[in-house]
């Protein structure tokens, strides 16, 4: 039964994530002030800290009640291995954004999402301080905060201001995003949903990505009516702990192309 996503229960799935939320705030030197975070730095250099490891046993307590068959690829428990094998797996990221959460910003965040048969069917993004809650169910639409999302119907050309770029760097041309409109890529990710802007462009030193960092925010793109490729137009397919890619590129659809084509230079 948990194999098919029609059987989740999004309101009951809600309630474990906002929980999560509630201990994030409840630990977030943002507020807890005059408290010390325990934290430490993982082998790769990556920061985690307790409000990490609380938000992941919550949530994974939970899915595992809930969903008893399905696999749980967490970025605090990573079983490569058995993610690969698994039919049907939950890929999370109990926080996203640690760094800035230990430094007191806001907009941190709970990404959760699920595989079945190779396919990502639910994605939620939730941001605890800024209060905004994403969602999106394979071939039902995405929603922020319960409203409908829906990227830009512009087909011809990128609009001035309209392309966020990530680990490149972007020119003067009118049509990259300027300044700090958004401070993470997830966010405009998020953006690019709501038609605020038609593209966004991620680049990878490293050549790879985790799929606990973007499984989400790819339906909740697809389910608002735009395209997520890599930088040779295929597909991204969240089928392993680390996925071989330089660039994310995502955009309304319709100007797909034309975001692409920034990464050589070509516009």
């Amino acid at each position: 039964m948990s194999k098919n996503p029609a059987n989740v229960d999004h309101a009951a799935l809600e309630r474990v994530v906002r929980r999560a939320g509630d201990k994030l705030l409840e630990l977030w030197p943002g507020r807890a002030r005059g408290r010390t975070l325990k934290s430490e730095r993982k082998a790769d250099g990556s920061l985690v800290t307790e409000a990490d490891f609380a938000s992941h046993h919550i949530i994974t307590e939970e899915l595992r009640r809930m969903f008893p068959a399905d696999f749980i690829l967490s970025e605090e428990e990573i079983d490569a291995a058995g993610f690969a094998r698994a039919e049907t797996a939950w890929i999370l990221d109990p926080l996203d954004g640690t760094e800035v959460y230990a430094r007191g910003q806001d907009y941190f965040a709970i990404f959760l999402s699920r595989r079945v048969r190779g396919e990502i069917t639910e994605g939620i993004m939730y941001y605890p301080e800024l209060g905004h809650y994403f969602q999106a169910c394979k071939g039902r639409g995405a929603t922020r905060d319960g409203v409908a999302l829906k990227v830009s119907n512009v087909a011809t050309a990128l609009r001035p201001d309209s392309v966020f770029a990530d680990g490149l760097a972007a020119n003067s041309a009118p049509h990259w995003c300027q300044g700090a409109r958004y401070p993470v890529c997830t966010r405009a990710f998020m953006g690019l949903c709501a038609g605020e802007i038609d593209g966004v462009v991620v680049k990878f030193s490293s050549g790879t990505f985790y799929p606990w960092d973007f499984a989400p925010g790819a339906l909740i793109i697809e389910e608002s009516g735009g395209r997520l490729s890599d930088e040779r137009n295929q597909s991204v397919g969240m089928h392993s702990a680390a996925i071989a890619a330089r660039y994310l590129v995502a955009s309304n659809g319709a100007l797909h192309e034309r975001v692409l084509a920034l990464i050589s230079g070509g516009e």
